[in-house]
């Protein structure tokens, strides 16, 4: 049995988790990616090889390499029973490479981000849906990150939908090993850590933690780790803020230890301009969980409401940030060890996998199964 990975960055660590779960389960893989200038990445625990270059913002480029590389996904795809394509944009390469093909793969379709543009009601976001309505008439599976994409995105657009629909959450795998770290919670002597990893990209965030940072006169720091984007900033000038410490890149799960390890409560809020954002649950969620830490999520978002439902921590509205600084300035340590113990408290099926790659490969090898029949294209 194996599989074909499409990818548009290697460096997503959602992608090798998926891979490895799916090979551990004893399929077979080969990935094919695109490069991009994102931060650096371990390898891929398949062999793999690059496509091309995507240049961020440029779409008629990024058309032009996909266009170029179709021929090499076709003759690829010739020696694999299943391609596994990361995002809408690649199962339509997918399909277009695949094109007349006598006996094709089957067509898997994983969802882990909705981006606003797929949501709209433009003319061309219809175009993009018509388009993709058609290859969903070929796609075995959906698979989403989160149950809200499908209840929120594929059965408004895509109602008629006849494929199946799996939901495999951002979560840590089944055999990492247990947290290193020292249950400990803070005391009033120290100040609190604030720990913000991943893509530090969200603005409102910056802002919001840079306001605390000013005001509260050494009482937080915040530790950042990963590549520093926030808009309208340079890492510079991150890096000038007093209380402001930046572990760098980090690799996945190799250095999760040290993270959260050195942290008080995690940073899991992002302002959202779309329903993308409030249907997703980002993957700093599950990490805190895991590593017993309380958080700081966003009101109107997936981690938010489960935040404030189990007592993990404090919820806010980064749409106001002045207010927002002002609530995180409020937290004491009494606080801080409630939320901690609460966290403690989570089964591990809330932030770890259990038999979810087992279940979707026993769906490719179901499918794979009829990958004889006949499949024409429209």
């Amino acid at each position: 049995m194996k599989v074909l990975y499409l990818l548009p960055v290697q460096a997503q660590a959602r992608f090798r988790k998926r891979i490895a779960g799916l090979m551990r389960q004893g399929l077979d893989g080969r990935a094919l990616y695109y490069e991009r200038d994102y931060y650096p990445a371990p390898p891929l625990p398949c062999p793999s090889e690059a496509l091309g270059r995507l240049d961020h913002g440029r779409y008629l480029q990024r058309i032009r390499v996909y266009l170029a590389s179709l021929r090499r996904i076709r003759r690829a795809a010739r020696q694999h029973d299943t391609i596994y394509c990361f995002g809408p944009d690649l199962v339509i390469l997918a399909w277009l490479a695949t094109w007349a093909m006598r006996r094709p793969p089957k067509l898997i379709l994983e969802v882990g981000d909705i981006r606003p543009f797929m949501n709209s009601h433009s003319r061309p976001a219809r175009a993009f849906q018509f388009f993709l309505r058609r290859i969903l008439n070929h796609v075995s599976a959906v698979v989403v990150t989160s149950p809200a994409y499908i209840t929120g995105y594929f059965q408004k657009f895509f109602p008629a939908f006849a494929g199946q629909y799996v939901t495999i959450e951002n979560k840590l795998p089944a055999d990492l090993p247990p947290p290193k770290i020292p249950l400990l919670a803070p005391t009033p002597e120290k100040p609190i850590r604030i720990g913000y990893f991943g893509l530090l990209r969200c603005g409102a965030s910056w802002h919001t933690l840079k306001q605390v940072l000013v005001e509260s006169e050494g009482r937080f720091v915040v530790k950042l780790a990963g590549e520093i984007w926030f808009p309208e900033e340079t890492p510079e000038t991150v890096l000038g803020v007093p209380g402001v410490e930046h572990f760098g890149t980090y690799n996945y799960p190799d250095d999760l230890d040290a993270l959260y390890g050195d942290v008080d409560i995690v940073w899991v809020a992002h302002h959202h301009s779309g329903n993308n954002l409030k249907w997703a649950r980002v993957n700093r969620f599950y990490e805190a969980c895991f590593f017993r830490k309380p958080m700081i999520a966003q009101q109107e978002t997936q981690d938010g409401a489960y935040v404030a439902q189990h007592g993990l921590g404090m919820v806010l509205d980064l749409g106001e940030k002045p207010q927002a600084a002002q609530k995180i300035q409020a937290i004491t340590a009494e606080q801080l060890l409630a939320w901690t113990q609460a966290v403690r408290q989570l089964p591990n099926e809330v932030y770890q996998l259990t038999g979810e790659h087992k279940m979707l490969a026993d769906l490719i090898r179901q499918n794979t199964r009829t990958r004889f029949e006949n499949r024409s294209h429209p």
